[in-house]
């Protein structure tokens, strides 16, 4: 957690370009989203899921994964075009709760 993300996640893009996979957490925001755009991320985590973040960040062409917890927030992330998902909290779920 730093008190400037865009700045370090630009630094750590600058230090490893085209090596590494730079992005962030907790992306609620599109304003957001085009704050990572502009410092070189690529993918973002985010705690729920929201289209506009979503959308923006397919405009970009970003790795996103969005948390979710049932099966209806699986597929609605799935649907607007998550490329993985975060399950939270996992340990509520279990296995069986994520295989089912």
């Amino acid at each position: 957690n730093s008190p400037e993300p865009f700045a370090s996640i630009a630094s750590i893009v600058e230090a490893l370009p085209g090596t590494a996979l730079v992005g962030a957490g907790t992306v609620l925001t599109a304003a957001d989203v085009d704050a990572l755009h502009k410092a070189g991320g690529r993918l973002l985590v985010s705690p729920n899921i929201d289209a506009d973040v979503m959308g923006r960040a397919m405009h970009y062409g970003m790795v996103t994964m969005p948390g979710v917890f049932t099966p209806t927030e699986a597929f609605q992330a799935i649907k607007l075009g998550a490329s993985a998902l975060k399950f939270f909290p996992a340990s509520v779920l279990g296995a069986a709760g994520i295989s089912a």
